[in-house]
């Protein structure tokens, strides 16, 4: 399963929509993580960001929140 974490200047992003970055990490068996590659998203618009996040095979993502058009 990958997960993935929004990134803003070196910290966790609150909102998804203005992340520049996203930390995919993998969980494997035992519950065991490993990063696996960090996405960036600079400058993304939000239908570029659900397209590369799909095709990143990124199953999760922990946030605090995300805009109403990322949303739909």
């Amino acid at each position: 399963m990958k997960i993935a974490i929004p990134v803003h200047n070196e910290r966790v992003s609150p909102v998804l929509d203005t992340a520049r970055n996203l930390t995919v990490y993998s969980i494997g068996q035992k519950n065991s993580f490993t990063c696996s590659n960090s996405i960036d998203l600079g400058g993304t618009n939000p239908y570029s960001l659900v397209d590369t996040i799909n095709k990143s095979g990124i199953e999760l993502i922990i946030c605090g929140g995300l805009s109403r058009e990322l949303a739909s």
